[in-house]
This record gives structure tokens, C-alpha cells and sequence, in this order.
């Protein structure tokens, strides 16, 4: 049903592993956060070959963004202004309000 939410954890429930988390509402699918290993850690390439239609950063440590190199150059990035500064360059991305509510699509 286009009212249900679903939420897939793809990584980041482990000690210290990438951070990847998909929320499908609305007719959308999102990806909070595609991060990369620590140290020598696990790598998350759960999301690899799925599509969706916009990435969310929540912010610039290695575990939430260390694999944003590995995404599709058309997938708009949503992330605070602070953390827009460590994504990679060229990148093209719009601006998450750290307060208040912004919208993707239908989603709040």
C-alpha cells in the first residue's frame, strides 16, 4: 500500500559496521546513509545494483559515508550543510535542515 512504511536495515545494527538503512514510502525508496568499513571492518554493499530514488547523509563519519563514491552520479544527495563539505567532489546535493521538516517527494 502506498501508506505503509516499510524500513530494511541493510547494515550499521553491529558494532562499528557501515551504516545502510533503505525506507520505501510513498512510492519512494530511500538511503539513509551508505557507509563505509572502519578500520578494516565489514564493508556494506547490500545496496549495490538496487535502485532508489534519493540518498539521505545524516552526517560525514566514515561508517555513514564512506561508500558515497560507489553511487550513481544521478542520485540527488540530501545532506546538512555541515556534512556536504565531505561528500565527493562534484557531487550534487541539496540541503537536509538540521531543524524542522523538508520533503522528498510525498515523504516528510
Amino acid at each position: 500500500s502506498m501508506n505503509q512504511t516499510l524500513v530494511t536495515v541493510l547494515s550499521g545494527y553491529g558494532s562499528e559496521a557501515p551504516a545502510a538503512i533503505v525506507v520505501q514510502a510513498c512510492g519512494l525508496r530511500l538511503l539513509r546513509d551508505a557507509g563505509g568499513p572502519l578500520y578494516s571492518g565489514p564493508v556494506c554493499d547490500g545496496y549495490q545494483g538496487r535502485e532508489f530514488d534519493s540518498h539521505l547523509v545524516t552526517h560525514d563519519h566514515q561508517d555513514q559515508i564512506g561508500s558515497l563514491s560507489k553511487l550513481p552520479e544521478h542520485m540527488p544527495i540530501y545532506a546538512p550543510a555541515s556534512t556536504a563539505r565531505s561528500l565527493p567532489a562534484g557531487r550534487i546535493w541539496r540541503e537536509l535542515p538540521t531543524r524542522g521538516t523538508t520533503y522528498i517527494g510525498d515523504i516528510a
